[in-house]
């Protein structure tokens, strides 16, 4: 039986959902048998995250970040920069090489 993991998380930082994604990534890659994750959350306050191979400083204007209180970061996910709050969803999605049968 192939076993699925469900985590809700409602407004977290954006350096603890970021950190959050990129460790539920890393175990699916060194262990087939951590379980598939969905995770679903969103950000407590603004947050202005680029793309995994865009430039951030040509993205992301940092002192304004700074200067409104939003926090800045990079997606493990390529795309463009984005702006996430407490209305949008953000989602995780963590498995190994899997057949998923319908």
């Amino acid at each position: 039986m192939t076993k699925y993991r469900y985590i809700q998380e409602k407004d977290t930082s954006a350096s603890y959902g970021l950190a959050a994604d990129e460790y539920l990534m890393n175990n699916h890659q060194k262990n087939s048998d951590f379980p598939a994750t969905l995770r679903l959350y969103n950000y407590s306050d603004y947050a202005v995250l680029a793309g995994r191979f865009q430039d951030i400083n040509a993205e992301i204007d940092i002192d304004a970040c700074k200067k409104n209180g939003f926090e800045y970061g990079r997606r493990l996910t390529g795309g463009g920069a984005i702006l996430m709050g407490s209305q949008q969803l953000g989602i995780c999605f963590a498995t190994s090489s899997v057949v998923f049968e319908w």
